[in-house]
C-alpha cells in the first residue's frame, strides 16, 4: 500500500531523478579528468619537449641526434636552453661542450632564473674548475636571489674550498 499523499501533492511531478545524478557525476568527473589532461600537456613548454626527445634518443642509442635536437630548442629557450644542453653534453662525457654551453648560459642569465642558471655553472664548475672560480658563481647566484640551489651550490663550493663552518652557516 503506498504512503499517504498530503493534501496539495497529488498532481506535483517529481523535480529530482535519482537515477540521473550517477551518471551525470560519471560525466562530469570524466570531463575533468579529460580538461586536466590538456591543460597538463600544453602547459608542457618547448624546451622541456626537446629534452623529454633528447633523452629518449640517448636511450636508443642516438647520442649526436639528441644533441641537435637540443641544440635547435637551446637556441631559441634562452640560459635554461643552454643549461639543458650544459648537462646532456655533460651525461654524453662532452665537458668541453658542455663547459662552452655552460658559459653561454652565464652570459646569458637574466632575470628571475638567474640564480639557478648561476647554480647550475657552479656546479659543473666544481666539477670540472677550481673551487675558488666554483665559489665565485655560486656567490653571484646567491646574490642574485637566494634559491635553494644557489645556497646548496654555495655550501658545495665552500665545502670543495675547505670552508665547512661556511658551509653550515649557507646550507
Amino acid at each position: 500500500m503506498p504512503a499517504p499523499r498530503r493534501p496539495g501533492t497529488q498532481n506535483q511531478k517529481r523535480t529530482s531523478f535519482p537515477e540521473t545524478k550517477p551518471v551525470m557525476k560519471r560525466i562530469l568527473a570524466a570531463v575533468a579528468a579529460l580538461a586536466l589532461v590538456a591543460s597538463v600537456g600544453s602547459a608542457q613548454s618547448k624546451l622541456d619537449q626537446a629534452v623529454a626527445k633528447a633523452q629518449e634518443q640517448v636511450q636508443k642509442g642516438k647520442p649526436e641526434d639528441a644533441v641537435k635536437t637540443l641544440t635547435k630548442a637551446a637556441a631559441e629557450a634562452g640560459a635554461e636552453g643552454q643549461v639543458a644542453l650544459g648537462q646532456l653534453q655533460e651525461r654524453l662525457g662532452n665537458l668541453d661542450e658542455a663547459q662552452a654551453a655552460y658559459n653561454q648560459a652565464r652570459t646569458q642569465a637574466s632575470g628571475p632564473g638567474r640564480a639557478d642558471v648561476l647554480a647550475a655553472v657552479a656546479n659543473f664548475t666544481l666539477r670540472k674548475g677550481s673551487g675558488k672560480d666554483a665559489l665565485a658563481i655560486a656567490n653571484e647566484a646567491v646574490t642574485a636571489s637566494a634559491t635553494a640551489n644557489a645556497l646548496a651550490a654555495q655550501a658545495r663550493a665552500l665545502v670543495r674550498n675547505e670552508d665547512g663552518p661556511g658551509a653550515l652557516v649557507a646550507a
